[in-house]
């Protein structure tokens, strides 16, 4: 049975840091210098661990203006921080467990913490599993495709989640119910 865990980095282990690092890099498109640095500096992690195994993650990231900018011109589209101030990344899996639907789970996972504000991801063209799972949650592709500053063999894309607006309860009287 797998077991998701959605912690803040200053409340991971050491341990626990250094496998989510070795796993992003090992199953991620990113840029490995630097990588611990970021992941410590994310909102949360999320991890999907399966007979004490780590097998996925996700996090919810406060992007660098340069982050931002690189998604932004790339695909050709703006990228306002105050709208969309969070961005999803380091969304893995292993290779075994791939099309189990897991992305659908991690990315929901690290979204409960996004508190209704607006998130951007980006994604490589060839990866539908992760663009079906970014659908499923409200994301909408906006701009060109561009090629990857990492991996210049690849085009990536952007989505974009706006901003949720808070439901409004029913009242009566002064009292609110659900």
């Amino acid at each position: 049975m797998e077991t998701i865990t959605i912690k803040k980095p200053s409340e991971c282990s050491p341990q626990e840091l250094n496998d989510f690092s070795a796993f992003v890099a090992k199953h991620g498109q990113v840029e490995k210098d630097g990588l611990r640095e970021r992941i410590e500096g994310a909102l949360c992690l999320v991890q999907l661990i399966r007979d004490c195994a780590l097998i996925g993650t996700a996090a919810l990231k406060s992007p660098s203006a340069g982050s931002r900018g690189t998604a932004a011109n790339g695909a050709g589209v703006e990228l306002d921080e105050k709208r969309l101030p969070y961005e999803l990344g380091y969304v893995a899996v292993a290779a075994p467990e791939e099309g189990k639907d897991f992305s659908h789970c991690l990315v929901a996972a690290a979204l409960t913490r996004a508190e209704k504000k607006g998130v951007y991801a980006t994604t490589d063209v060839k990866r539908i599993a992760m663009q079906t799972a970014l659908k499923a949650r409200s994301f909408v592709e906006v701009g060109n495709a561009y090629k990857s500053t990492q991996h210049p063999s690849e085009s990536l894309c952007l989505f974009i989640r706006e901003a949720r607006k808070a439901r409004k309860r029913a009242t009566t009287g002064t009292r609110p119910y659900a």
